[in-house]
């Protein structure tokens, strides 16, 4: 798991901060598919190490607060520089600053290869009674399983009707 996570982060933490020194477009580019490469390259890798993990916390919990931290970052590097833009720092230093959160993810990370070498070890093998136990879906399962697709076929139709009265 950890060589290809590290790489993986690696390349997607630091291609961003690289954008301060992209002097034309084709670099900002590579740079860009860079980053996705090395998000495309960890992803995987992370859900799997977090599902070893969420048999001791419950996979609700560990993927929730795996989604929640992964959005705050996600949208507080973008607001970071449109405010270091807005306070007139440039392109540039606006960029180059992400290299700071960027050095302590990864610094996190390595820390977390330290302690936790395997991530398999972190699974917990007892199955609850309550879950061998259950036979199946019940009710209230179902009735919100109907629901949630019924809210998913509005959307749909929105931006059906949305198109069609923009025409």
């Amino acid at each position: 798991y950890w060589p290809l996570m590290l790489v993986g982060y690696t390349v997607n933490l630091l291609s961003v901060p690289l954008l301060a020194f992209a002097g034309a477009w084709p670099v900002a580019f590579v740079l860009l598919i860079t980053e996705r490469l090395g998000r495309a390259i960890r992803a995987p890798i992370r859900s799997a190490m977090l599902s070893h993990a969420a048999s001791r916390t419950g996979a609700g919990w560990a993927f929730g607060l795996h989604t929640a931290l992964d959005q705050t970052g996600g949208m507080s590097g973008p607001l970071l520089v449109a405010l270091l833009l807005a306070l007139g720092a440039g392109y540039r230093h606006s960029f180059a600053i992400l290299i700071v959160p960027a050095v302590i993810s990864l610094a996190l990370l390595v820390t977390a290869r330290r302690l936790y070498p395997n991530p398999r070890k972190l699974e917990l093998r007892v199955i609850r009674a309550e879950l061998a136990a259950w036979p199946g879906f019940g009710r209230p399962f179902r009735i919100y399983t109907i629901a949630a697709a019924l809210v998913a076929a509005g959307f749909a139709d929105f931006a059906l009707i949305g198109f069609h009265f923009a025409r």
